[in-house]
């Protein structure tokens, strides 16, 4: 059992996914596709207090956060479709 505080909590409207695709093996030859999918989604931003240690504890955290986020109906957590995504 550990516990991790929270820094701070942001609301933020997603705007769109970017996806890069080569066409090439330059720059130029990139061509960029935007999804609006989601633009205008609430987006709920969790900072937490630089408390964890391990690579277990991280995989603990955001699994019982997204038991919690479901529990509340707040999102179904479905990292895989990117209801939930976490950066560490």
């Amino acid at each position: 059992f550990f516990q991790v505080g929270i820094d701070r909590i942001q609301i933020e409207q997603d705007t769109g996914k970017t996806t890069a695709v080569s066409k090439g093996g330059t720059d130029l030859e990139t061509e960029y596709l935007i999804d609006y999918n989601r633009a205008g989604s609430t987006l709920i931003e969790i900072v937490f207090k630089p408390q964890i240690n391990a690579a277990h504890e991280a995989a603990s955290m955001v699994s019982t956060l997204q038991s919690l986020l479901k529990y509340l109906g707040t999102c179904d957590g479905k990292m895989e479709e990117g209801s939930l995504r976490c950066d560490l």
